[in-house]
């Protein structure tokens, strides 16, 4: 699992990973203790991702050992970026908010 979202989801972030799994976190430093506990390897990645560790993850992605859970997509309109924001700050997320771009909307 990979943490890109903050300290809340890093602390249920433990219970997800299967046993031997990896956790990732850019926004928060993980307890080793509490994954050794888990049977899980947890790791801290300072600030912006290497070349090598995004490649890393898209690896993982592409070889299903990562998923990603979308719980609305949004096409790319104003009125519908404004209201990815607002669902996103009510919470309860579960999943990834995503704004679709399409051929017509990127040649703008």
């Amino acid at each position: 699992m990979v943490n890109l979202t903050g300290a809340q989801t890093l602390a249920a972030s433990y219970q997800v990973v299967k046993r031997g799994g990896r956790l990732v976190s850019v926004n928060g430093v993980p307890d080793k203790k509490q994954a050794a506990a888990l049977g899980i390897t947890a790791v801290y990645a300072l600030g912006d991702l290497s070349e090598d560790a995004r490649k890393a993850i898209l690896d993982l992605y592409q070889q299903g050992q990562l998923t990603v859970t979308v719980s609305k997509a949004y096409p790319f309109t104003l009125a519908a970026v404004k209201q990815a924001h607002l669902d996103f700050e009510q919470g309860g997320n579960q999943g990834k908010r995503v704004i679709v771009f399409d051929q017509e909307t990127t040649n703008v």
